[in-house]
């Protein structure tokens, strides 16, 4: 299949009509950074061809990502400032004891190219 049975699967989906594709992401955390996959399907639900059907990206930090939107060339997210308490994370084992969102901190926006895109990530 197209994911691993341990790939994390984000709760989100956007349907580009113009194009008629889906698409969903992945998203694999850790402490100081995050490995982002979006994938595009066609209308019978199988990857479209160019790339694979799949971008991936390296994001910085702990990205906690919970919705998208797409353009044309771009899948769109926003990441808030997220810090992590290794040691918390450690001891616990309960991830929401150990995120905290720095107040004041600022986002960031990412602009992912689509899978057939010539635009670069920014």
């Amino acid at each position: 299949g197209v994911l691993k049975e341990k790939d994390p699967f984000g709760g989100a989906a956007v349907l580009d009509a113009a194009k008629d594709r889906m698409l969903f992401y992945s998203n694999v955390q850790e402490a100081s950074s995050s490995k982002l996959t979006v994938y595009e399907f066609n209308s019978k639900f199988r990857l479209v061809p160019e790339n694979g059907g799949k971008v991936e990206v390296d994001l910085p930090g702990f990205a906690l990502l919970s919705d998208f939107a797409v353009t044309e060339n771009y899948s769109v997210f926003v990441q808030p400032p997220v810090s992590t308490n290794g040691m918390q994370f450690l001891v616990s084992k309960d991830p929401a004891k150990s995120l905290s969102v720095e107040q004041g901190g600022q986002a960031l926006l990412h602009l992912i190219p689509r899978v057939g895109s010539k635009s670069k990530a920014q």
